[in-house]
């Protein structure tokens, strides 16, 4: 979510250019070989590996078996992780002068008369972004100096993060992510899965399954053994999708997941829809505007109809910066096809309307009502809400959107509102609070009215926590009409072009979503 964020905002804001920032990534080769153990560690030499013998009488042709303490961190310590992690972390902090955030402990920001940069770390992938080109520069010099014999040499504009294929065009404001890659390996690894029928869909409609498939007994039930027996494998790689840059197919990754140590025949043809769906849209992506992007258009609709969400438009509010992140929650109450009769979640959270975090999740209790399962729902998006909020506020100096108030104006000082480049450590970061929208009345007022009622005075306190956030004005919660809340996507399996097409383009952008000329079976 955190490098999601970072590139939204360097999409976002324009450099001294006039295009979108540039977005660097670097890689550091060997990283977990360049840190020092900070504790004293023993390992016994493998077999085949000798080293001078200090006791002439044992023999060590074959294998020494005596104790070596290590200098150097190894690939495959327990602790070497957190050892590269310490070492990064007093480069970028101590030689540097980086600051750490609070909100994630991956991100790191800087700033001064030059502009600002901010740095997001992944084990040793480093993805920057920032205005203060003197100061990317040094950093760029000092890993090269400093990581000089590992031979460093990956540092220039990002074509791919952790296995996502992205293509950045700064002129047009555009960023594509995508991870076809990684859906043709699966298919190459599992050749069986090209005889899936093709779908439109991730998953069929709720309701029961149907089982007239077009291919024969023999194949259906081939077919399906091999998804049985490589069930966990299969919907493991189509969870990474998932979370990366594929909130199409959430909703259908958390009802095949709950078979992950034991698939029943249900959960076969789930996934064997699913696989089908993939089949056909593989090259799928996840698109980040500047402008223009369909969300926007779905904001400036809404608040033609709701004046109060003006905020949220930038062709509508015209008396300063928009509003950089809003949410939609939702939820599906006692789906016949959970286990217990459980609800649904679904919330999803954008940046400069471009999509950054979203979840599907099954209710942890059961709801007794839909105003239930709607406030619970709620509740789960408004703590994602929070931390949004203040991953934006800590890096507020890259933020239009985040103004700066004098927290105590002093008391001989007659000018309250002073210019923003005499501000001092009196001044503190601000923002409007944060829209949370929804579909559903009765959950909108409980959350905003701290009184007791007879639907929902039996459930738990930490439900209720959102009433804290509106009263502090760190959120706003809102209603709006069911189809046009986007996080119904992430509670139902929604059919056609009116519901899945729709939302499926609000979330992952304009693009073509003609389905993908996949290999014929006879040559997979």
């Amino acid at each position: 979510t955190t490098v999601r964020t970072l590139f939204a905002i360097a999409v976002h804001t324009k450099g001294s250019d006039g295009k979108s920032l540039p977005i660097i990534q670097a890689d550091i080769p060997q990283a977990f070989l360049q840190a020092e153990i900070d504790v004293p560690q023993y390992i016994m030499l493998p077999k085949g590996i000798t080293v001078n013998p200090v006791y002439t009488a044992l023999d060590t042709a074959d294998w020494d078996n005596r104790i070596v303490r290590l200098l150097r961190s190894l690939y495959g310590l327990k602790s070497a992780p957190q050892i590269w992690n310490k070492m990064l972390n007093e480069i970028l902090v101590d030689d540097l002068k980086l600051k750490r955030a609070a909100s994630d402990s991956c991100l790191y920001h800087y700033r001064d008369d030059d502009g600002w940069i901010l740095l997001c770390t992944e084990v040793d992938d480093l993805v920057i972004t920032g205005t203060n080109e003197k100061k990317i520069e040094s950093i760029r010099q000092y890993l090269f100096k400093r990581f000089e014999k590992s031979g460093m040499k990956d540092w220039g504009p990002i074509k791919s993060f952790l296995g996502i294929n992205i293509a950045y065009d700064r002129e047009a404001g555009r960023l594509e992510m995508d991870v076809a890659d990684k859906i043709k390996k699966l298919f190459e690894q599992h050749p069986i899965l090209w005889r899936a029928r093709p779908k439109r869909t991730p998953l069929p409609p709720d309701g029961p399954l149907p089982t007239n498939y077009v291919y024969s007994s023999e194949e259906r039930n081939y077919l399906r053994s091999y998804l049985t027996e490589h069930y966990a494998s299969i919907v493991g790689a189509l969870i990474y999708s998932c979370i990366t840059c594929r909130p199409d197919i959430a909703f259908a990754i958390g009802r095949t997941s709950r078979g992950m140590h034991n698939p029943t025949e249900e959960h076969v043809r789930q996934l064997e829809h699913l696989v089908g769906y993939m089949r056909n849209f593989p090259h799928l992506k996840l698109i980040y505007h500047r402008g223009g992007s369909a969300v926007a258009d779905h904001l400036s609709h809404l608040s033609e109809k709701d004046t109060a969400l003006t905020s949220l438009s930038s062709r509508k509010f015209r008396d300063g910066p928009v509003d950089p992140a809003f949410g939609m929650s939702d939820s599906d109450y006692a789906g016949s096809a959970t286990p217990g009769r459980k609800s649904i979640s679904g919330y999803c959270f954008f940046v400069y309307c471009n999509l950054v975090t979203w979840k599907s999740k099954l209710q942890p209790l059961t709801a007794g009502s839909t105003h239930e399962a709607e406030l619970i729902s709620m509740s789960f998006a408004a703590d994602e809400a929070v931390w949004i909020r203040r991953l934006l506020l800590e890096v507020g100096f890259a933020i239009p959107g985040v103004h700066h108030i004098r927290s105590r104006p002093d008391d001989d000082d007659d000018d309250v509102f002073p210019a923003v480049e005499t501000q001092t450590e009196s001044w503190i970061a601000s923002m409007r609070p944060t829209w949370l929208l929804g579909d559903n009345q009765s959950a909108i007022f409980t959350a905003g009215n701290p009184e007791t009622s007879q639907r929902s005075k039996h459930l738990e306190i930490r439900w209720f926590r959102i009433r804290d956030y509106i009263r502090d004005l760190t959120l706003r919660v809102r209603h709006i009409p069911t189809q046009h809340n986007i996080a119904d996507f992430f509670t139902k399996s929604l059919q056609g072009m009116d519901s899945f097409d729709k939302h499926r383009q609000s979330l992952m952008g304009r693009q073509d979503f003609s389905p993908w000329k996949s290999i014929p079976e006879s040559e997979a």
